[in-house]
This record gives structure tokens, sequence and C-alpha cells, in this order.
């Protein structure tokens, strides 16, 4: 479970903006406006929101990987300014090194930060172990099914030891059955982990699935329409997707989603 308010916060956005210069027109165009929220440490959270409200744009944000315009992200160790080892960043494709065998791929971010060393080993064994991939290290790449690649990814980020996850909808390019299976692995590795993830997924029931609150981002420019704690018990199965307060916070999401917003909506609710 989440820890309760009181305790700090891993990540603190607070008032981020993103805008983009257009570089046909030179006319400026906001991605992200005024958003502020905290995220506790071991948290499980999914970002929600129509098409171009800034998802991918906000987790970049929170990974360093881009500047904002205004604001700023808060670690317990000051602002972030740019990529660290607290954060490490899941992609939709698993971009994993077809040249690498499993083994080799989970170790590479462990090469880069120059940290192999001798229990090295060890730790790749528990990886395999963890993303059930066992039998399947020294395979490559091509080798794989789409899952195993993804949990290759996922083993890959684990590898480095950060203390936020953050995934940009990793399970897309999934059929939906394996991409059904996946959310039920990524709970038990989270469970086991305890990482604080932060979860980029157009699917709202993926969203409610997995995640302790939801943030509902509105349409362009992307800032906060509401966050939905999910007071569903844990350890959590496939079956809860059937329950009927599953399906009423999957409905209450896409009619935030689905709303028409005018300039003079009331956002306040963002904040509980």
């Amino acid at each position: 479970m989440a820890p309760t308010t009181a305790q700090a916060a891993q990540l603190g956005l607070q008032n981020l903006s993103v805008t983009y210069v257009n570089k046909r027109t030179q006319r400026e165009v906001p991605a992200l406006q005024d958003v502020s929220f905290d995220i506790r440490p071991q948290e499980f959270i999914s970002i929600v929101g129509p098409s171009g409200c800034g998802k991918t744009t906000l987790l970049h944000v929170i990974a360093g990987l881009q500047q904002p315009t205004g604001g700023s992200v808060q670690t317990p160790t000051g602002t972030v300014t740019g990529p660290g080892r607290d954060r490490a960043l899941v992609f939709q494709s698993p971009t994993l090194l077809p040249w690498r065998s499993v083994r080799d791929n989970i170790a590479y971010g462990l090469k880069l930060q120059g940290r192999v060393d001798a229990g090295t080993p060890e730790r790749i064994d528990a990886l395999v172990r963890l993303v059930g991939l066992e039998g399947f290290d020294r395979q490559y790449p091509h080798e794989l099914s789409g899952g195993m690649q993804q949990r290759v990814n996922l083993a890959r980020a684990l590898a480095v030891s950060p203390e936020v996850l953050l995934m940009d909808e990793p399970f897309a390019a999934l059929d939906a059955q394996t991409r059904e299976l996946m959310q039920a692995e990524l709970l038990r590795i989270w469970e086991r982990e305890h990482k604080t993830v932060v979860f980029i997924t157009h699917q709202i029931d993926e969203a409610v699935f997995l995640s302790d609150r939801v943030v509902v981002m509105s349409p362009h420019p992307g800032r906060l329409a509401r966050i939905i704690d999910i007071d569903i018990e844990r350890p959590r199965d496939l079956r809860v997707k059937r329950r009927p307060e599953f399906n009423a916070y999957v409905d209450e999401i896409w009619e935030l989603i689905s709303r028409p917003r005018s300039d003079g909506d009331d956002l306040s609710a963002a904040a509980e």
C-alpha cells in the first residue's frame, strides 16, 4: 500500500509549464500549464488524459530529459535539472540492443554507469527470476515475444536500482491478453521491489487496476483535471476488473476525460 500523506514526497511537481515554439510559424504552443502535485514514496501513480494533453512531456520533465518552461520538479535531494540515478525510464518500445543477449541487455545500464562488479552476475540472475525469464537469459531479442522483450526492458531499468520507475505506455504495443498478463506481473514486481512508479497510459482500466491514485489531465494544454484515489484493497488480481466499484472508477475517469472543458472550469479539485 502507498504511504500516508504525512510522509515526505518522493517527487514534488510545482507549477510545471512547458511551451514549445512552432518552427514554421514561430508561435508559442503550450503543452503543459501550471501542473502541481506530489508523489509519495512507493506510490503507484498513473497519468491519463486525451491525446495531446502532455502526458509524455510531463514524464520527460520528471526524468530530466526536458527542461520545463516554468516551475520545477523536486526530489528529496533537490531540483531535477537532468537525468539522475534515482530515476529510470521505461519506454513504450523495449529498445533492446539486438546483438546483446537478455543478460547483457539487462546489465547494459550498469555498464554505462560503470557499476559492473563481482556481484553483477548474481544481480542479473535475481532480476531474470523476478521478471519470469528463467531459461531465456541467453536468448537474443529477436527470439523473444513482445511481452518477454518488455520484461527485459523492465529488468534493465530495475538493474540500476532506481528509486522511481517512469513508465511511458510500456504495454501499448502488446496484444490484449499479453497486456493484461503484464499488468498483473508489474503489480507483482512492484509489490516486491517497493519502487515509486509513475505510469503513463491511454487505457483507463489499466490505470485503475495498477494505481493508488490516477492523475487525470485535461485536454490541450495539459492541466490537472482531478486526482482520484483508488480505494481498492491490495494485493489485486485481474478478477478485480469485474467488480462494480472498479467499473465505477473507470466510468468516473472516462467522464472526466471526455467532458469538454471551458476556460472557466474550476480545477481546484486537482489539489485534493
